[in-house]
């Protein structure tokens, strides 16, 4: 969170602490939470003096793409400094957006019957790959797990709850289909599905900067990409006793790391301090430790558990078979 952030969401908390004081908002009674939102989309849009007279909202999302893009690594900061002006303005979504995903969920509507394997039925699976030749020219698939781009949109559009399962039933959620009606939630949909998270965002970054020029084939689309990808994971190189400088190719002494760490570069540098030599253990007590020889320990009773047990019991009281003494 950066500075503007933090201020707008200072200010944001006093706005609302002030509504309920003057019992403006009412904690617990009907409508409190959509009163509550749209009092804060009225102050998020006007001009604020805390952010030099632009709107709290502008004024955070600016902070964000900057930080954005001037995240390491240096290959990734070059990717990202030929969009960051693109995205201060949202573009307009066609209707057309995210056809594959549009027609999934306008093909299961209100719903379909799932088979015995959960799969997608046949019919629709058949539709899919030849609407998109998605499968091989003159064979038909059997399952949906044939076609596996078929297979990771149903699978993706379930986890974004767009698609929802009940017993072999499957049919559009709520917010699927308010999505299906706004062609801009849909893009933004099949946008988060198609950058996912973690590493593979990066990546998916790094090939929609590189498609912004014009098509590539998908050898010069890997290249770009994995010019990224050698970058950062990378780790830097050190000399001895000097400043970290970062690898550009992967050798014998490469390790590869997690992606984008930041690496310490003062502690890199520093010399090694000499630490004194191990002292001596002191010498165990368990070393001079004499064993007593075996036998039932003090105050302790001799185990007469199962039959071979008893026997033994049975055979110290009676002693020997003539004497006939009885237990006590």
């Amino acid at each position: 969170m950066g500075i503007d952030e933090a201020v707008a969401r200072s200010n944001a908390s006093r706005l609302l602490e002030q509504a309920l004081d003057d019992g403006a908002l009412v904690p617990g009674a009907r409508g409190y939470a959509a009163a509550r939102i749209k009092r804060l989309e009225r102050w998020l849009t006007p001009p604020h003096p805390a952010h030099d007279g632009r709107t709290p909202l502008d004024a955070v999302h600016s902070e964000r793409r900057r930080t954005w893009a001037e995240a390491p690594p240096a290959a990734r900061r070059r990717l990202r400094g030929t969009v960051t002006d693109l995205l201060s303005v949202a573009p307009e979504a066609p209707a057309d957006t995210a056809e594959p995903l549009r027609w999934l969920l306008e093909s299961v509507g209100d719903g379909v019957t799932l088979t015995q394997a959960g799969h997608l039925p046949r019919a629709l699976v058949i539709e899919a790959a030849e609407r998109y030749d998605w499968y091989l020219p003159g064979m038909v698939p059997r399952t949906e797990y044939d076609v596996v781009r078929l297979a990771e949109l149903h699978g993706l559009a379930r986890a974004a709850r767009r698609l929802a399962k009940r017993h072999r039933k499957l049919a559009l959620t709520a917010r699927g289909r308010q999505h299906l009606a706004d062609p801009a939630l849909l893009q933004a949909t099949a946008a988060h599905v198609w950058f996912g998270d973690g590493v593979r965002a990066d990546l998916a970054e790094a090939a929609a900067a590189a498609l912004l020029d014009g098509e590539l084939t998908l050898d010069d689309l890997t290249a770009a990409v994995h010019t990224l990808a050698v970058e950062a994971f990378t780790p830097p190189t050190a000399a001895p006793h000097g400043p970290t400088t970062p690898a550009t190719s992967c050798g014998s002494g490469c390790v590869p790391a997690r992606p984008w760490v930041s690496w310490r570069t003062a502690t890199a540098a520093a010399p090694p301090s000499p630490s004194p030599p191990p002292a001596e253990p002191p010498p165990s007590p368990r070393s001079e430790h004499v064993p007593t020889p075996r036998g039932p320990r003090p105050g302790r009773e001799p185990s007469i558990q199962g039959r071979a047990g008893r026997s033994r019991v049975s055979a110290a009281w009676c002693g020997r078979p003539g004497d006939r003494r009885e237990p006590p």
